[in-house]
């Protein structure tokens, strides 16, 4: 979140709107209204429902109110506690602990299908579409190259990120190694067979 240094923790809320209150000087100001400091204290004592925290100090007044152990959080909320930390120390003393919540990629037949043409795994994507044409199996190097790459704008871009899946170079290398994708899979009303291999057109959900 973008700070600045007119940024304060706070909105004002009036008429059902809400705006910002950024600091000007000596004042505090929020859409055409401009306060003294002690000005906005008496409001804030006064009538505190008039203001409303914002994405950074909310999580400190929840936990306040309700102290908290830990929290299970996404990417961007758990980007918004790192800034929050020096809040959280100045007004609690203390942080709950952070925990990343669990994430899933569906992956439609049709992809699979793709996938399984390359003998690739969904790690290979997410390492990017250079990665994932190297690491083609299943068909011989220069072939599996030109042909992933020729099929990029089909969909070999939109599935991009960090980690990759372990090479194979043997016999059974489009199974994706041990640890590939294609074991971690949750299938509807099927389950993955010795193999790791999860048949069926259904779609299926990588974690």
């Amino acid at each position: 979140m973008k700070v600045t240094a007119k940024s304060t923790l706070l909105f004002t809320i009036r008429d059902d709107i809400r705006q910002p209150v950024v600091a000007s000087n000596s004042h505090f100001q929020s859409g055409d209204a401009t306060w003294t400091r002690d000005d906005a204290l008496r409001m804030a004592d006064a009538s505190p429902e008039t203001f409303s925290a914002n994405a950074l100090f909310r999580p400190v007044v929840q936990d306040y109110l309700l102290p908290t152990a830990a929290y299970l959080g996404g990417p961007a909320e758990i980007a918004y506690f790192a800034q929050s930390s020096v809040i959280y120390e100045h007004v609690l003393g203390r942080m709950p602990v952070i925990l990343p919540r669990a994430g899933f990629t569906i992956l439609d037949a049709k992809a699979e299908k793709l996938l399984q043409k390359y003998g690739l795994c969904i790690e290979n994507l997410w390492a990017g579409p250079r990665t994932a044409a190297e690491d083609g199996v299943g068909l011989g190097a220069a072939d599996a190259r030109g042909k992933f790459r020729s099929r990029q704008g089909a969909g070999g871009e939109h599935a991009s990120g960090a980690g990759r899946a372990d090479r194979e170079t043997g016999p059974d290398a489009g199974r994706c190694g041990e640890h590939g994708a294609q074991q971690d899979w949750i299938s509807d009303g099927e389950a993955a067979t010795e193999d790791g291999q999860i048949a069926g057109p259904e779609n299926r959900i990588a974690g």
